[in-house]
């Protein structure tokens, strides 16, 4: 999960507890203690777990472009890999 999708969905508890950015909030969430998330590239976290089957950005774009047929309205694209993806 992108750390951007978690913070648009708590900016209002974020900015509450001065936490004012993404950015911030990734810093914050690795700074602590805890051995379940992982963070391999900003912006992303993962379940330790999982993070060697993380699958890179790119290659998920470009199999999402290739299954398409036509064009995309901006608002799919937005709907795929920010809602869904983050």
């Amino acid at each position: 999960m992108s750390v951007n999708k978690i913070y648009n969905q708590f900016e209002h508890v974020c900015l509450k507890n001065k936490i004012p950015s993404e950015t911030a909030l990734y810093s914050l969430l690795r700074s602590q203690d805890t051995a379940d998330l992982a963070y391999p590239h900003y912006p992303q976290i993962t379940l330790s777990k999982y993070s060697e089957d993380k699958i890179p950005y790119s290659v998920l774009v470009e199999n999402y472009f290739k299954r398409q047929v036509g064009p995309i309205p901006y608002a799919q694209i937005s709907e795929y890999f920010v809602e869904r993806l983050g």
